[in-house]
């Protein structure tokens, strides 16, 4: 992200404390506003004339919008960054909140549902959307697996993992499979791999691909083939956890519903949000994007933020916020960010 230059390279502390203060009561009410707003609130003793030339200058240089339909103003992508590089106050989270972090992510036992509480309490905490990748280092055991036909060119996957957990997928396969082939393959599988972790599994299935090519039998390359679709889809798929989808619904009401619609799809299909954090485990710290930052037209009204969580030295996997662009950046920063740590600091103690 390239971060903007300071209004007070270009102007004074005034301009500062004026599109600070308006950006701040933006975030609070979701009104566009209007200079006669500030005069009374910025206390800095000037004009309604002074405020509205302040902003008048701020809108030329594009911190600063106005709407068709109201004379007041609104922040602009240019606006926020430069609010939250270089006016943004964010304080500690508060010690209550922190407890109630550490007791809840505390009780989860394993990662991945670890990775549920950590979704649940960032959206508890921040009234948005949490986004939390399953730890990379989750070891999933087989102990069952099912295939069945759907229609040409779809196949159910049943999934038995660990001790009781329970999955149901569809997949998309190249040609269609008869019942018997689809037998085959399941009794194969769950043959020579129950007990096994899926990542094993997946890697005996493509070694096997590549060393026997030549001479494979006709029921063993349905079953590599099947076999390897299905975990291959299903590890990406499963790979996130998202909770509180339904705070953007009443957060983003500005937002176009045709782009809102998107982005539930993207939620549901998941793998362009994994796409997305993916890139952000590259990252040494806590990240957002403002609207187009991101590089995705589904988030471009939207803002996400971005904190990698860690075993020992190594990045293990992200967790994020989605919101509108007017969230309140002071307390949804150190929640993201103490929720990354606070998670780190269980996974270590488990490992």
């Amino acid at each position: 992200m390239t971060t903007k230059k300071s209004v007070s390279s270009q102007a004074n502390e005034r301009s500062n404390h004026i599109l600070k203060l308006l950006i701040e009561k933006y975030i609070d009410e979701g009104q566009p506003i209007a200079s006669k707003t500030l005069v009374t609130e910025c206390q800095l003793g000037v004009s309604s004339a002074t405020i509205r030339n302040v902003l008048s200058d701020l809108e030329t240089r594009g911190y600063l919008r106005s709407p068709h339909t109201s004379a007041g103003r609104v922040p602009t992508e240019q606006g926020y960054r430069l609010f939250v590089d270089h006016l943004l106050t964010v304080s500690d989270m508060e010690a209550k909140n922190i407890r109630y972090l550490e007791s809840a992510l505390g009780q989860s036992s394993d990662p991945k549902s670890l990775a549920e509480s950590a979704s649940h309490m960032l959206s508890e905490l921040t009234q948005l959307t949490g986004i939390v990748m399953v730890p990379s280092s989750y070891k999933e055991t087989l102990r069952h697996i099912e295939f069945l036909p759907l229609n040409t060119r779809q196949v159910l996957v049943i999934l038995v993992l660990n001790e009781k957990e329970v999955q149901n997928f569809v997949i998309e396969v190249d040609r269609s499979y008869s019942d018997i082939e689809l037998n085959q393959a399941t009794n194969f599988v769950n043959q020579t791999f129950a007990g096994q972790d899926l990542s094993t599994i997946r890697q005996r299935l493509l070694q096997l691909m590549e060393r026997e090519r030549e001479s494979l039998s006709h029921m063993m390359e349905t079953t590599i083939q099947v076999s390897s679709k299905a975990l291959q889809e299903r590890k990406r798929e499963d790979n996130l956890v998202i909770k509180g989808e339904s705070h953007l619904l009443g957060a983003s009401s500005g937002a176009d519903l045709g782009q809102l619609k998107s982005l539930f799809e993207a939620f549901s299909q998941k793998k362009v949000i994994i796409d997305m954090l993916d890139r952000c485990t590259q990252s040494n710290g806590l990240q957002i994007f403002i609207g187009k930052e991101s590089g995705n037209k589904m988030f471009d009204d939207l803002t996400l933020i971005t904190a990698p969580y860690s075993m020992g030295k190594d990045v293990i996997g992200v967790l994020a916020v989605v919101g509108p662009t007017r969230i309140p950046y002071q307390r949804v920063i150190p929640a993201v960010d103490m929720t990354a740590k606070i998670l780190a600091s269980v996974l270590n103690q488990n490992h």
